[in-house]
């Protein structure tokens, strides 16, 4: 059976089931054995306008709008753009088909604008960008969850174990380090928050020329894929200092979903006070002590932990737009006891002081 005659038997399959509503979040379908199946099982849903020499479709549907790019660079290398809205709370399920090649290890950054409002004379609204690294192994998934009223951005850079040995690490471009041990390890995923300050730098350059191509496509391959090549890179370059855990115990698609609606509270409160364990516990539906277990397992850190970070690049964005910021007002805006002590929560985190970028960014 072809790959066309497989994915018409996907879309009949789960034409009564093309989404279901879990724990506040429509679940839709997608197959995911590789970009080109993904591609062409979303060009035969609903609701999808294709546009087949530029490369990219559309979609108008009740759960969100947007747009997906996506390019071969080469054998063994994708990569794709979707530009997306969300209307209402979507998770999408990566479902893989047992008859078709599940060959792709997955890249992804994602991107999430959001505003918040803030009751202070220094800032009456700020955006903030919240980006999220994770790399699949090929046939495998987690959940994920994506809120209404948010714009998002995915990066995505598909590559098989065949072009890894054969370009990659054969070129001396990725040595070592956590990514082989990833390899070989028993982990289906790895997840990391931010991971390092250059990432919308390094995803910008794509971005632009995906966005840019025209009716007739991405004229110059070469270049989108020199900007594919370094948004990699950047990705390792920030794993340098990581270390990669022992698998944990898995953790139910319910619960990660909860900790999900959880990181959204984090990210909405960090122009408060620490919404507090039992109050977010309560929101998740679960104890305390399953809360600080299963967060850490999700996302790397411990929930005080994530918010402070959430705080101290949200800070970090101010001073970079409004670089007459002073110390004190931060400290004020983020609820610390004085800037001495905001000061040295964001050096902890950065490595560097917030006088240290106010000067450096001062006029």
């Amino acid at each position: 059976m072809s790959l066309i005659d497989r994915i018409d038997k996907f879309i009949f399959d789960f034409k009564k089931y093309l989404f279901s509503y879990k724990d506040g979040f429509f679940v839709l379908p997608y197959l995911a054995n590789s970009p080109e199946a993904m591609v062409e099982g979303f060009e035969r849903m609903p609701f999808v306008t294709k546009y087949k020499e530029a490369n990219y479709i559309t979609t108008e549907n009740p759960f969100y709008d947007g747009d997906c790019h996506y390019e071969k660079l080469e054998e063994g290398l994708w990569v794709m753009v979707s530009n997306t809205n969300f209307k209402r709370n979507v998770s999408f399920n990566m479902v893989f088909d047992k008859t078709l090649p599940s060959e792709y290890y997955m890249l992804s950054l994602y991107s999430r604008k959001s505003s918040s409002e803030v009751k202070s004379v220094l800032i009456e609204e700020s955006t903030s960008t919240d980006r999220f690294w994770t790399l699949y192994k090929p046939g495998k998934k987690t959940v994920n969850g994506h809120f209404a009223n948010t714009a998002c951005i995915f990066f995505v850079i598909y590559f098989t174990k065949e072009w890894f040995e054969n370009n990659a690490r054969k070129d001396g471009l990725f040595k070592g380090g956590i990514l082989d041990e990833f390899i070989n390890s028993n982990k289906d995923f790895l997840f990391f928050n931010e991971l390092y300050d250059g990432a919308g730098k390094a995803s910008q350059p794509i971005l632009d020329t995906i966005l840019n191509k025209g009716d007739k496509g991405v004229q110059d391959i070469l270049k989108l894929k020199i900007q594919t090549l370094s948004l990699f890179s950047s990705f390792l370059e920030g794993m340098v200092d990581k270390e990669l855990e022992a698998p944990a115990n898995p953790i139910k698609d319910s619960t990660r979903r909860k900790l999900i609606k959880v990181e959204k509270i984090l990210s909405d409160s960090v122009f408060q006070e620490f919404p507090g364990l039992d109050n977010l516990a309560k929101e998740a539906g679960f104890s305390v002590t399953k809360l600080k277990t299963d967060f850490k397992v999700v996302f790397g850190v411990t929930v005080f932990k994530y918010f402070q970070q959430k705080q101290m690049e949200t800070a970090r964005n101010i001073i970079l737009e409004k670089p007459e910021t002073q110390v004190k007002e931060l400290a004020q805006v983020f609820h610390y006891a004085n800037s001495s002590k905001f000061s040295a929560a964001f050096k902890k985190h950065f490595g560097y002081s917030p006088s240290e970028v106010i000067d450096a960014h001062a006029f």
